[in-house]
């Protein structure tokens, strides 16, 4: 019995030493493999430090990722297949210390690859790093203009002298064009003043030519408070129209100057708006049942009938399932033959339909000249996975943060205020991501030579891409390799002083204004932003974005 006990915590003990190699082995096998994994993402790594206040980190592979980091994972491969499988054979002949011997070889090289990649960094590339690292930096240059599409074309500015009559009569478009009021100060006095309406909001306006004139289309939606007006929920279903305020011109007390502000514009041949940026429920259509149109006077107001394509029609089931859907039970008693909008927010309208892009959260309104109301929405593709990319830090939609090192402006999404058809145009064929969403929904997307003109030419430069690329543009414009990396031509955005008694100022942001570019003809719509050298107060340079 003493002999039967002893051979069996023996056999006990060797089976748990068995397992625990295996574990061994399965640990190592993964560890190996997520370090491969790693090697295939060396582009993406940090590989230089630039020597300017801000201490920039380039992004990409450096001297000795090419030479050590690289062939180093690739020999670790071969060691990782030759150490297993002298494991596994040793596993089976039952050889512990063979076993323990091939897989400590595994932590040994990494060790070793670590001190050599070290050693080689400090020792060789550091002590002139410039020299050593100048091919890496010229690709993160490339890679980087590349990504965010600024290969752009920079232009010296020879004349900077005072205009002259003759050039202030040649572009005197342009001059009587220049803005004197921003988007703020429309929105803040359009709420102010035009309260006495009600039911509508003014949350959104963006620059629009109008009339050859920039102009601010401001959608007057339909406010929340009015759709539970008197508990009358789907009577107060849309908003009307817009107000259309100069961004050149004021009155001569200093108000705004509004082109058209009531209701009855006449290019606006269908006013409405069921689909929005404030159209956050679903709207109920009843048939024959007439809505609150817009008020006529402060006693009476007018009465419409909706007639859009806009809307289902479901039995109860489908009702019901929908009404739990949306967490309103009304729904799933209304009458059989009514007309149910969902799904009325532009936005999330085009989450629902396509969740793999970015959206602007500024869609734009813009008038046909059939008289309807179209909505733009910009629809981005992005990616964090660009070599040699530096990155950035975007906000989207709902607030979350996000890091990319490639965007595009690739897709423009149309949707009509009154109907809510939508329709995805790609505008970028050149960008492989939406090619290959294009693919993947050959019937969704529209080639953009099917927008029709008069919507095409009132498409603005994106805001939101603009600041993505004027941010980068600060290093990587027309610069050399070696000046990047030692930091000596970084720009600012240029400073504006708010105040009288004080030198100190704000940045400026890019602002929407009437352009003519060496390659237009005419004036068009579109941004600007000028920059100063970092620390200094003198315009260096200027950027323009436009369509």
């Amino acid at each position: 019995m003493f002999f039967e006990s002893i051979d069996g915590s023996m056999l006990r003990k060797s089976v748990f030493i068995k397992q625990l190699l295996v574990n061994a082995m399965l640990a190592i096998i993964g560890i190996s493999g997520m370090v491969v994994v790693k090697s295939q993402g060396i582009v993406l790594n940090n590989f230089l430090t630039l020597q300017n206040d801000e201490e920039t980190i380039l992004k990409g592979a450096g001297l000795t990722e090419k030479i050590i980091t690289v062939w180093g994972y690739r020999i670790f491969a071969i060691i990782v297949v030759i150490a297993v499988y002298t494991a596994i054979r040793s596993f089976i002949k039952n050889n512990n210390k063979k076993i323990i011997i091939s897989l400590l070889c595994i932590p040994s090289y990494l060790i070793l690859l670590f001190i050599i990649m070290t050693g080689y960094q400090l020792i060789y590339v550091n002590q002139n790093e410039l020299d050593k690292q100048k091919e890496y930096i010229s690709k993160n240059m490339e890679f980087t203009k590349t990504a965010y599409n600024i290969n752009i074309e920079e232009i010296e500015v020879d004349s900077t002298g005072t205009i002259t009559k003759e050039e202030a009569n040649k572009y005197s478009n342009i001059i009587k064009n220049i803005p004197v009021v921003t988007s703020n100060i429309v929105l803040d006095t359009i709420t102010e003043t035009q309260t006495s309406t009600g039911y509508y909001t003014y949350n959104k306006t963006k620059p629009t030519i109008y009339e050859n004139d920039i102009a601010y289309l401001s959608p007057r939606e339909i406010s929340n408070e009015s759709r539970t007006y008197n508990n009358k929920t789907y009577e107060y279903t849309h908003g009307y129209g817009a107000i259309i305020t100069s961004a050149s011109k004021v009155e001569e007390t200093g108000d705004l100057f509004y082109i058209s502000k009531d209701f009855n514009n006449t290019n606006i041949s269908q006013p409405r708006i069921y689909y929005g940026l404030e159209t956050n429920d679903t709207a109920v259509i009843k048939p024959d049942s007439k809505e609150f149109d817009y008020p006529i006077n402060s006693t009476q107001n007018a009465e419409y009938v909706y007639d859009g394509t806009g809307g289902l029609k479901e039995n109860f089931l489908n009702r019901l399932m929908l009404a739990l859907d949306k967490k309103d039970l009304k729904l799933a008693f209304i009458n059989g033959n009514s007309s149910i909008l969902i799904d009325r927010n532009i936005i999330k309208r085009a989450q629902t339909i396509m969740p793999y892009l970015l959206y602007d959260d500024e869609p734009y309104m813009i008038i046909t000249d059939e008289g309807e109301l179209i909505w733009v929405l910009d629809g981005y593709t992005t990616s964090n996975s660009y070599p040699y990319a530096q990155s950035s830090v975007i906000i989207k939609t709902n607030g979350s943060k996000q890091t990319i090192n490639y965007i595009r402006n690739s897709v423009k999404v149309l949707i009509n205020a009154y109907t809510g058809e939508i329709s995805f145009y790609i505008t970028d064929r050149n960008d492989p991501l939406v090619m290959a969403y294009n693919n993947m929904y050959p019937t969704l997307f529209k080639d953009a030579s099917d927008i029709p003109e008069d919507i095409m030419k009132q498409f603005v430069y994106s805001e939101f891409l603009y600041n993505i690329q004027a941010e980068v543009l600060k290093m990587y414009h027309n610069v050399t390799t070696d000046v990047l990396y030692r930091g000596d031509d970084i720009w600012n955005n240029a400073i504006y002083s708010t105040s009288t008694t004080t030198t100190a100022g704000e940045e400026m942001k890019p602002y929407y204004t009437m352009l003519k570019t060496t390659n237009s003809e005419e004036g068009t719509l579109g941004l600007v932003l000028p920059y100063t050298l970092y620390g200094k107060q003198n315009i260096i340079a200027y950027l323009v974005g436009e369509i």
